[in-house]
């Protein structure tokens, strides 16, 4: 008998950035910005006949004043390691994670009892979650659903 076995690997999911750019209007000046504005050279764009350059040159004028009153900050973000997660899935985390600070600080045994209600719980729920995800995922690929684990076969 010939038989070949092939790893099939899944496109991951696509990710989004690491980092976002926003701006800090944290100090922000309303009256102070609009002073700042009306001082720019705005007369200069009117001897600019090309439309980009002239877009260009107001945008840089713009943005001088923005960087001063609002500047700009990087924010490092996370991506999402485990793309079965909701937020549902979430809120029951945060939940369980809340009781467990609960009954470590109460030593009370009904605390103690609640976290332990809710912490199997959530792992169910993770299970199920995971699970349904993978049979979505096989669903959209065309794939079999694996009868043992680690094996896939394609229709």
């Amino acid at each position: 008998m010939i038989y070949v076995f092939r790893k099939i690997s899944l496109p991951s999911a696509a990710k989004g950035p690491s980092s976002i750019s926003h701006r800090q209007f944290k100090n922000f000046n309303r009256n102070r910005f609009r002073s700042d504005i009306l001082a720019q050279p705005w007369v200069n764009l009117m001897g600019i006949d090309n439309p980009i350059e002239m877009w260009l040159k107001w945008k840089s004028l713009f943005s001088e004043v923005c960087d001063l009153h609002a500047p700009l900050r990087t924010k490092h973000v996370r991506a999402s390691k485990s793309p079965w997660i909701t937020p549902e899935l979430k809120n029951l985390m945060y939940r369980r994670d809340r009781l467990k600070i609960k009954a470590l600080r109460t030593g009370d045994p009904s605390d103690g009892s609640n976290f332990k209600k809710l912490r199997n719980e959530v792992n169910n729920a993770i299970k199920n979650v995971k699970k349904s995800y993978y049979y979505k995922t096989f669903e959209t690929y065309n794939m079999e659903i694996p009868a043992r684990r680690g094996k896939l076969s394609m229709r």
